[in-house]
C-alpha cells in the first residue's frame, strides 16, 4: 500500500480514478499461502523458483505443471498465474532454455517481490513431474498423473530469438536554459506478446522492463531510479494527478509516494506554486521549488507519454493493457488540468447582492415513515408477525439476508437490520447505489461508477474501485468466488462490456467485451466464467480474464445460458429456438437442437434436465430434454406463454402461473402430478414469482405468500399473516419469513408455538 502524507490538502485518493485500499482493514478472506504439495516438497519448489527459503505463495501444482509443459512445448513465451490467497501474480517467461521467474503484487501500485530469477526450464519441468507423480493422495490425483506423464514426455522445443530493443529518450543531456525540471530515460524492452483473445486485462508484468530514469533540476543531473522504471513512473503520475485535481478544487496538497528507493514529493503552497522533490536510490535528493503548476506537472506527463508510446510501439498488444490505459488516462488528466489551470484567470462577481437575494433558506422537508397497518391474525395460524419497518424508496431486489442481519437498500440509504427485532445496526447514505452481497463483503455500486467494498459488520468501506458509469439502471454485481480463484466481483459497464474487481483491494483485474448484440447472459462455476452473447459462447478464466474458448453462433440472439456440471446449455432466439450443449472444459459442441417457435420463458437447466417454453402461432409448448438434448416430452405450456416461475424438486418440475395456480409435472414425461390454485385474479404480481423450497415446504410469492407441500400440493397453512406483496421473499434456517414490498415495507414473521392434543395421554 502506498504511503500518503498531507496537511490541509488532499491525499492520494481524493477524486482519483485509481482503486486503492483506503483503510487498514481488509476483507475476511483467506490469506494463508497455498503449498502445491507436501510441506517439504512445497518449500523445495519455492526455493527452486524464488531462491528463498521463506514460504511464498505458489499456484496449484496442476497450474505450475501445465504452465511448464506449455512453455517447454513452445506454445507460449510467457505465462501469468494469478494467486488465490493474496493479490499477487507469478510470471514465468521463457528465454531460450531458461525460465525467468517474477513474483509481484497486483495492488494499485505493484510491489516486486522477485524479479527475473533465472531457472533452467528442464529443472522446473522435471521437478513438477516428480511432485505431480508423487501426489497420489490428493483429490485431483488422476489429473496430476496425466500431467506428470505429459511432463516426462515433453521435450524443450527450440524458439526463435526474442525481440529486444533499447530505447533512449527525453532529455539525456543538460536541458535548455530556463527549464527547471526535465527527465530522460533508457528502457530495455524484450519479448513482444501476441494473442487472439478479445479480453482486456491488467498486465503488471509488462511494466517490469528494466531501465534508468534521470532527472535534470535547475541544471543538475541525477539518476533517480534504476530497474522497473515504469513502476516509478506510475508513482509520479499518481502524485501529479492528485496535485492537479487538488489545485482544481482550490486545495493545497502535500503528496509523497515511494517505489523502492525512489520517492517523489509534491507540495503546493497558498499561491498555487508547486515544489517537486525527487529522492534517488542512494539517498541523494534534489528539489525544484516554487514552480508554476504547468512547469511542475507537464514534464512528468511528457515523460509518461513518451515511455508509454515506446512500450506500445514495441508491443502493440500493450494498448489493451488496463495498467497502460490507466497510465495514459493519468497523462491526459494531468495535461488537461495543468494547462487549463495555467491559462485560467480569476475574477470576482460584480453583482453579488442580486445572487445573494435569490438564494433560498427553506428547510428540507422531513420524510416520516408510514404507519404500518396490522391485521388481526386468526388463532389457527402457525406464523406471527414479529416486526415491520417502513423505508422510503426501498429496493426489494436489493434486500439480502446474511447471518444475523438483513441488508436493505433504498434510493437514499443502505441499512443493516437485526433480523430478530428489526433494530437498525448501521446505515450509510445510499446515493441510488446498487447493492449486492458477495460472501461477507457488501458491494455498493454508485451511479458515477465508484464501487465501494464494505465490511458487513459495520458498513465501513475498506477498499474502493471504479468502473464505467451506467447510463441506464444499474445491474447487480455478480460474485466470482471459487476454489483457487482470487475472490472477485463482476460488474456490467454496458450491454456488452464487463469488468472484474478484486474483492480484497478493489483493483480492476480485467475487462471483457464484444462488438454487438444484446446484453450478455452469464453463468459461473468454479474457475469458469461463461459469457453467452449474440456472437457465441465465450469461456473465460474467472481468475485472469483469459479467453479460454469461444463457440460461435452465426444466427440468432442470445436468450439464456446455464452451467450444469461439465455442460454448458445455451438458448438462442431466431426464426425458432436453438438449444446448444457444449463441453464446459473445451467448448466443444456436444448437441444441438432447433425448435419451432420463439422462447417465451427463461431457460431452466440442471441435473434433472433442460426445460424451455416456446410460443408459435398454433400455441405455446413446454419442452423437456436430458442434458444430451434427447427429447423427453412436449406438452402444452400451462402458462400459455405468460410470465411464470419454475424450479425442479426431486425429479419434478414445479411451475408457478401467477394469480392462477401452482402445478407439478414429472420431469421425465411431463405428466401432471398435482395442481393447486394460488392467488386471485387481479392481485398484484410480485417482482419475483419463482417458488422457494425451504424446510421441506414451497414458499410461493403470489399476491400474498402461499405455503404448499411439494409432495401432494396441499397447503401447509390456510392463510399466511402478511398483507404485503412479496416482491422479495427470504426464509432463514429457523423458518422465519421476511417479506419486502416495493412500496417501502419490510416485515418479519416467525413460527408461532401452539398446543396439540395427544389422545390417550394421562
Amino acid at each position: 500500500m502506498r504511503s500518503v502524507s498531507y496537511d490541509s490538502g488532499v491525499g492520494i485518493e481524493g477524486s482519483h480514478r485509481r482503486m486503492d485500499i483506503i483503510s487498514d482493514l481488509s476483507p475476511r478472506l483467506p490469506r494463508e499461502p497455498v503449498a502445491p504439495s507436501g510441506l517439504t516438497e512445497g518449500r523445495a519448489l519455492t526455493r527452486l523458483l524464488f531462491g528463498r527459503a521463506d514460504e511464498l505463495e505458489l499456484p496449484s501444482l496442476t497450474e505450475l505443471t501445465s504452465a511448464a509443459i506449455t512453455l517447454a512445448a513452445g506454445h507460449r513465451r510467457r505465462t501469468l498465474l494469478p494467486l488465490a490467497a493474496s493479490p499477487s501474480e507469478l510470471a514465468l517467461e521463457r528465454r531460450g532454455d531458461d525460465l525467468f521467474v517474477s513474483l509481484y503484487t497486483t495492488t494499485a501500485h505493484a510491489d516486486v517481490l522477485v524479479k527475473d530469477r533465472k531457472v533452467a526450464l528442464g529443472t522446473v519441468l522435471e521437478t513438477c513431474a516428480r511432485l505431480a507423480s508423487s501426489s497420489a493422495a490428493q483429490s485431483d490425483a488422476p489429473i496430476l498423473e496425466a500431467l506428470a506423464s505429459r511432463a516426462t514426455r515433453t521435450t524443450i522445443a527450440a524458439l526463435p530469438d526474442d525481440d529486444a530493443l533499447v530505447v533512449r529518450g527525453g532529455v539525456l543531456e543538460t536541458p535548455r536554459r530556463g527549464a527547471a525540471l526535465a527527465f530522460g530515460y533508457e528502457l530495455s524492452l524484450r519479448g513482444a506478446t501476441r494473442g487472439q483473445g478479445r479480453g482486456v486485462r491488467a498486465d503488471v508484468h509488462a511494466l517490469l522492463a528494466d531501465g534508468t530514469l534521470t532527472a535534470h533540476v535547475h541544471g543538475r543531473k541525477l539518476v533517480v531510479s534504476r530497474g522497473p522504471i515504469l513502476l516509478s513512473l506510475g508513482r509520479m503520475l499518481s502524485a501529479a494527478r492528485s496535485v492537479a485535481e487538488a489545485r482544481e478544487a482550490q486545495r493545497q496538497p502535500h503528496v509523497r509516494l515511494r517505489h523502492g528507493g525512489f520517492a517523489i514529493t509534491l507540495r503546493a503552497d497558498a499561491d498555487g506554486k508547486v515544489s517537486v522533490t525527487l529522492d534517488a536510490e542512494r539517498g541523494e535528493s534534489v528539489t525544484a521549488a516554487s514552480l508554476p503548476l504547468d512547469e511542475a506537472l507537464l514534464p512528468i506527463a511528457k515523460l509518461g507519454s513518451e515511455l508509454i508510446s515506446e512500450l506500445i510501439a514495441f508491443d502493440r498488444t500493450q494498448a489493451r493493457n488496463l495498467r497502460v490505459r490507466a497510465l495514459r488516462e493519468d497523462v491526459r488528466v494531468i495535461r488537461r488540468l495543468a494547462q487549463r489551470r495555467a491559462q485560467r484567470t480569476g475574477f470576482l462577481n460584480a453583482d453579488a447582492e442580486r445572487i445573494r437575494a435569490s438564494l433560498g433558506t427553506g428547510a428540507r422537508p422531513s420524510i416520516a415513515p408510514a404507519q404500518p397497518s396490522h391485521r388481526p391474525a386468526p388463532s389457527n395460524l402457525r406464523f406471527g408477525e414479529r416486526w415491520r419497518i417502513a423505508l422510503d424508496g426501498l429496493d426489494a431486489d436489493g434486500t439480502y439476508l446474511c447471518g444475523d442481519r438483513l441488508v436493505v437498500s433504498s434510493s437514499r440509504h443502505t441499512v443493516a437490520i437485526r433480523r430478530d427485532d428489526g433494530a437498525v445496526l448501521w446505515a450509510r447514505d445510499g446515493e441510488s447505489a446498487s447493492v449486492a452481497l458477495v460472501g461477507d463483503v457488501l458491494v455498493r455500486r454508485l451511479p458515477d461508477g465508484r464501487v465501494e467494498l464494505c465490511h458487513l459488520d459495520d458498513g465501513e468501506v475498506y477498499a474502493e474501485g471504479r468502473v464505467a458509469p451506467l447510463s441506464s439502471s444499474p445491474c447487480r454485481p455478480l460474485p466470482l468466488i471459487g476454489d483457487g480463484t482470487p475472490p472477485s466481483v463482476l460488474l456490467r459497464e454496458g450491454p456488452t462490456r464487463l469488468a472484474a474487481l478484486d474483492l480484497r483491494t478493489g483493483e480492476l483485474r480485467y475487462r471483457f467485451g464484444t462488438r454487438r448484440g444484446r446484453p450478455f447472459e452469464i453463468a459461473t462455476s468454479g474457475r469458469l466464467l461463461c459469457i453467452a452473447s449474440d456472437e457465441g459462447v465465450h469461456g473465460l478464466d474467472a481468475a485472469s480474464g483469459e479467453e479460454l474458448f469461444r463457440h460461435v453462433e452465426e444466427e440468432g440472439a442470445i436468450h439464456g445460458v446455464a452451467l450444469v456440471g461439465d455442460r454448458i446449455v445455451a438458448s438462442y432466439e431466431g426464426d425458432g429456438t436453438t438449444l446448444v450443449v457444449l463441453d464446459a472444459s473445451t467448448g466443444r459442441a456436444i448437441a444441438r437442437r432447433t425448435l419451432r417457435g420463439r422462447p417465451s420463458a427463461p431457460l431452466l437447466a440442471d441435473s434433472s434436465g433442460v426445460f424451455i417454453s416456446t410460443r408459435a402461432r398454433d400455441g405455446a409448448s413446454l419442452h423437456g430434454f436430458d442434458l444430451g438434448l434427447t427429447p423427453r416430452f412436449e406438452v402444452e405450456d400451462p402458462s400459455r406463454g405468460r410470465r411464470s416461475g419454475a424450479l425442479t424438486v426431486d425429479g419434478a418440475l414445479v411451475l408457478h402461473v401467477p394469480n392462477e395456480r401452482l402445478l407439478c409435472l414429472d420431469a421425465r414425461d411431463g405428466v401432471e402430478r398435482w395442481s393447486t390454485p394460488v392467488g386471485r385474479a387481479g392481485d398484484d404480481v410480485p417482482r419475483r414469482v419463482t417458488p422457494m423450497l425451504r424446510s421441506g415446504v414451497l414458499f410461493v410469492p403470489a399476491g400474498r405468500v402461499e405455503l404448499v407441500r411439494p409432495g401432494d400440493g396441499g397447503r401447509a397453512i390456510d392463510v399466511f399473516p402478511c398483507d404485503l406483496v412479496p416482491d422479495r421473499l427470504l426464509v432463514d434456517e429457523r423458518s422465519w419469513v421476511y417479506v419486502a414490498e416495493e412500496s417501502g415495507h419490510l416485515s418479519a414473521h416467525a413460527p408461532v408455538a401452539h398446543l396439540t392434543l395427544i389422545r390417550g395421554g394421562l
